[in-house]
């Protein structure tokens, strides 16, 4: 389960404890909203075909938000990236992405929560954030940046810009004559001078 947009086994992430899902909240918040049973809230949810997991993600989904009056209607397609720019067409969608493919959470934060960002499809803007941002672009040492992530990552959570799911494990296969190549939580494989290919096994 992930409570954030980098994997909480990062040594920089300060607060590590994932959200427990609690229905009976949920109905609560839904009831006094004015939804009911019979009058559900009803959104329109988007998957895509290249990445299959995401389908059975929003089913579970889907039957979660039905015990809280939420009703989800679901559709696939093909190309994400050309719905996703017709905001009309939809409510909400399920996104994968490598949130720290640099090792570094500038990446991510450009790209997802400033206004002309890459990844921002739903149109996400804070001023507090975006200077927030600006000031971490503009921030070299390694401890100030951490801090810098970590209060981005406190208070934008607060507007709720995207809903963390859960961090995807990744499969690396190694033929047995590769030696002392490893890997990370946040996706980076690190070949340097220690990797060995072993000729003679």
């Amino acid at each position: 389960p992930a409570n954030g947009p980098f994997n909480s086994h990062l040594d920089f992430i300060s607060h590590k404890e994932s959200p427990k899902q609690n229905i009976e909240a949920a109905r609560h918040i839904m009831a006094r909203a004015g939804y009911s049973d019979t009058h559900p809230l009803d959104i329109n949810v988007m998957t895509y075909d290249g990445r299959p997991e995401l389908s059975k993600i929003a089913q579970v989904l889907q039957s979660d938000a039905r015990k809280a009056y939420i009703h989800i209607h679901l559709r696939q397609v093909d190309d994400i990236e050309s719905f996703l720019s017709h905001k009309q067409q939809w409510d909400a969608s399920l996104y994968s992405i490598g949130t720290y493919p640099r090792g570094d959470t500038g990446y991510f934060f450009n790209q997802a929560y400033l206004k002309q960002g890459g990844i921002n499809k739903g149109g996400y803007h804070d001023g507090e954030i975006a200077t927030l941002i600006h000031q971490l672009n503009h921030t070299v040492q390694h401890r100030e940046r951490n801090q810098l992530s970590n209060e981005i990552i406190q208070k934008s959570q607060r507007a709720v810009p995207n809903s963390y799911i859960s961090y995807n494990d990744t499969i690396h296969a190694l033929s047995a004559h590769v030696h002392h190549l490893k890997t990370t939580p946040n996706d980076i494989v690190l070949i340097d001078e220690k990797v060995a290919i072993d000729h003679d096994k």
